[in-house]
């Protein structure tokens, strides 16, 4: 039991209402871990196919565990050979040229399946995976060519997010952790790492080696490849590849059907920021139609949708977590009921929900795609899973996200320059990105380059 005392400042007294925000923070009180699948032990991989080879030609790597995937898919009609299948429908699409490499074979993961919750093991099988990336990297060095982008096949539990250490005393990812128990109230392989102080993230995979900064106490991992997760289940992962390689869209975003159209939500301190993005993709796009300041709700953010709104870009900039948002006239007031959030339900069940769209947030974990297998349930929906299922193109947060009051800073700025890269790549102007990917990857690098102090 816990008491909570408020007293006025100064002795003041008010009779209006006020609401109070509170977190437990259990950095060191996580529950036991407990296993909600029986992953495979380390076994031969399949024979990659010929066409998914690595030759002088290879610009584009797919990382999976095939075995893994299979055991997320149990009983699904859709399993990891349906999933390699699709990966090679995309040879050729777009200038693809694809090879997949296969982990199943390695024995970090048998470690890992018995302490799933321990992120040095989790760093051992990430660390393994890297080598074996850096091998094909050399490999297609060798003879002639680059690997210039990474794709990650299937959710946290197949392919493990690295676990870096997070140093921020503010919101450190260690208060999160508990939001992501399984349903039977255990730890997993996401809240173990969560609750240790780690942030979750793919960069070390996409990056030869981190740059030491604190006095060589910390890395900075700042992609050198363009990266990104396929997510959530197989079937689910078939669709976007299939989506990718359909004939109507050749690897892009609804080419047929581009529009200009654009919008951008903000509020509190992600005013400013929202506003940069509005005005870094001025030109190609027109975000007249967007939710700035402190009274647009619940029905305002779903009205976006409404009558057949057609956007090439959203920028949806909220409070967060992996399966609502907070509108803004809710946050203004101080406090919220469930109903006055947008759920990821709700956005799946609108007539015209968000399809074909580049779609990216500042929100704290609108990226952090949360396996329904750790959970243990069959029916979270999360935005990373709902945004992919219909289409899309989603870039988000992991982790927190930070803003400023009175600057574009932090999480905002990179937003701002990622928004910056989309409207050269879309205006064809010289020097631009030539995939999201490579603007996500620029972002990040002309974040560094633009930082006095690390």
């Amino acid at each position: 039991v816990y008491v909570v005392a408020v007293t006025g400042y100064y002795g003041d007294l008010s009779t209006e209402p006020y609401g109070l925000r509170v977190r437990l923070d259990r950095r060191s009180a996580l529950p036991p871990c407990a296993a909600t699948i029986d992953y495979p032990a380390a076994a031969p991989s399949a024979e990659v196919p010929p066409s998914l080879g690595l030759d002088a030609d290879t610009n584009t790597l797919y990382v999976t565990n095939a075995a893994r995937l299979d055991a997320e898919a149990a009983l699904d009609a859709t399993d990891s050979a349906d999933v390699i299948d699709a990966i090679s429908a995309t040879e050729g699409v777009n200038d693809v040229d694809a090879a997949l490499l296969l982990v199943d074979d390695f024995d970090a993961f048998d470690a890992w399946n018995d302490d799933a919750c321990d992120p040095d093991l989790r760093n051992d099988v990430v660390r393994q995976i890297g080598f074996a990336i850096d091998d094909a990297a050399q490999v297609v060095e060798d003879a002639g060519g680059s690997i210039e982008n990474l794709v990650i096949v299937g959710g946290d539990g197949v392919i493990p997010m690295a676990a870096v250490p997070d140093l921020t005393e503010y919101s450190n990812e260690a208060t999160f952790a508990r939001e992501v128990l399984s349903s039977a109230g255990s730890s997993n392989a996401a809240s173990g790492a969560l609750g240790n102080g780690y942030l979750l993230s793919d960069d070390p995979y996409a990056t030869d080696a981190g740059i030491s900064i604190l006095g060589g106490d910390h890395e900075l991992y700042v992609p050198q490849r363009n990266i990104g997760r396929l997510v959530e289940t197989a079937d689910e992962i078939v669709g976007q590849l299939t989506n990718f390689a359909d004939e109507d869209y050749n690897g892009l975003l609804d080419p047929t059907t581009f529009s200009a159209a654009a919008s951008v939500t903000g509020y509190d301190f992600l005013d400013d920021g929202a506003q940069a993005i509005i005005d870094a993709l001025d030109g190609p796009f027109d975000a007249t139609n967007s939710l700035l300041g402190p009274a647009w709700d619940n029905n305002a953010f779903l009205g976006l949708f409404a009558d057949g709104a057609d956007y090439s870009v959203l920028s949806p900039n909220a409070h967060y977590d992996y399966e609502s948002l907070l509108p803004a006239a809710a946050d203004a007031a101080g406090y919220f009921t469930e109903d006055q959030l947008v759920t990821t339900a709700e956005v799946a069940d609108l007539t015209t929900p968000p399809i074909d769209s580049l779609i990216f947030t500042v929100g704290c974990h609108a990226g952090f795609s949360v396996s329904d297998v750790q959970l243990g349930m069959t029916d979270t929906l999360d935005w990373a899973q709902l945004y992919a299922s219909t289409g899309n193109q989603y870039v988000a947060h992991t982790t927190y996200g930070y803003g400023d009051t009175d600057i574009v800073a932090y999480s905002e700025r990179l937003a701002a320059l990622f928004a910056e890269n989309v409207a050269a790549m879309v205006g064809d102007e010289p020097g631009a990105p030539v995939s999201l990917g490579a603007a996500v990857r620029l972002a990040k690098q002309q974040y560094l380059d633009g930082t006095l102090v690390l």
